[in-house]
């Protein structure tokens, strides 16, 4: 993931780091969910060429002067203090909003049905089981290993976008273990 930062002049700073997404109570706070950190790197430096961000404010490059696009004149100068930290800042949150997770559209835990007679039980993207026989007064849920996933995630997400008229979702109540 990319936890964003301030540094001491008022820039964002990138930091790539490896969180297990399953303990984070925010997701929305999380940008750049990646399988590996070889993806999340791939990631920033498209980033990096596509919004002209510094390469050493995304730490990339450790160097104490300039960062090598500001030489080639690919870098508006922020490492160097050229470019104001809003500028800047305002160019980092654009480029990083694409990779930030969606806030969870419901106050609680969802049952998703498509109408086949069972759902799967989600929360904070976060599949938590699945239902058998909804139709019943008391469905028979299957708890499952809770674990953020973020192909996961991008499916469900997706899914519950292009197919929401025809999804029923309903609130579900956890009972207490």
């Amino acid at each position: 993931v990319f936890i964003k930062n301030v540094n001491d002049e008022g820039y964002v700073v990138i930091e790539l780091a490896s969180v297990n997404l399953s303990e984070v109570d925010n997701l929305a706070e999380i940008y750049g969910a990646y399988p590996n950190k070889a993806s999340a790197k791939n990631a920033l430096e498209s980033i990096l060429r596509s919004y002209q961000l510094c390469s050493k404010l995304l730490n990339l490059e450790k160097t104490k002067g300039a960062c090598f696009l500001y030489q080639l004149g690919k870098c508006r100068g922020a490492c160097l203090g050229k470019e104001s930290a809003q500028s800047y800042n305002q160019r980092v949150e654009f480029a990083l909003e694409r990779s930030r997770i969606q806030n969870w559209p419901y106050k609680t835990p969802v049952a998703l049905s498509t109408g086949e007679g069972s759902a799967i039980v989600i929360d904070q993207w976060v599949v938590l089981g699945y239902l058998e026989q909804v139709e019943d007064a008391e469905p028979y849920f299957k708890k499952i290993q809770r674990a953020f996933d973020i192909d996961t995630y991008r499916i469900l997400s997706s899914f519950i976008k292009k197919n929401k008229s025809a999804l029923t979702i309903t609130p579900f109540r956890l009972q207490s273990e």
